[in-house]
């Protein structure tokens, strides 16, 4: 599994690094997460939290991987072949299989980021002004993951839509070529 995560730290991570720190969301996502830990009157409750993010996070994991799936099965391959024109090193067939690949990477380190939370229980609670803690580090560490998953994941899912919409064009423009050669 580690030599699986190095190779595609190497081939893809670092290669889309820029696009991934380009963008908003791991930003807000931090801001949220300081704001929710450090500066709001909120009591957290991070077994509540995990009760709600763990099976959040294995569903888009599933749906990730069924993406995935469907996105090398199903379309035709003359529409893999007009979505492997390379250009800039890369193809937009591999950039949209990075994002989903990406959504399920980070939704998986969320996951695994709550699973201390169920073995602590309800115990642990984050109570507004009681200072700097290790738990509290752990907590925004947690929460910035959470929330730039679920960023990630809408990302994803007009990724998907998008594919599905250029896919739907591509097809009417096949069906617009059968019909003139019929006539």
């Amino acid at each position: 599994m580690i030599d699986t995560a190095w190779i595609f730290w190497k081939k893809n991570v670092c290669k889309h690094s820029t696009r991934i720190i380009a963008t908003t969301h791991p930003y807000l996502s931090g801001v949220l997460a300081i704001w929710i830990v450090g500066w709001s009157d909120l009591t957290l409750k991070p077994f509540v939290l995990a009760g709600f993010f763990i099976p959040y996070d294995a569903v888009v994991f599933g749906f990730t991987a069924t993406a995935v799936a469907l996105s090398i099965a199903l379309p035709s391959e003359r529409f893999i072949k007009f979505l492997s024109q390379i250009k800039d090193g890369t193809t937009p067939f591999k950039d949209f299989l990075f994002i989903l690949a990406w959504n399920g990477v980070v939704h998986i380190l969320a996951f695994f980021l709550f699973i201390p939370i169920i073995f602590i229980g309800d115990a642990a609670v984050l109570v507004p002004g009681s200072g700097i803690s290790k738990f509290q580090i752990f907590m925004f560490f947690v929460l910035w993951v959470q929330f730039y998953s679920c960023f990630q994941f809408f990302v994803t899912t007009v990724g998907v839509y998008e594919l599905a919409d250029l896919y739907g064009t591509y097809c009417a423009g096949l069906r617009k070529v059968d019909d003139a050669n019929i006539t």
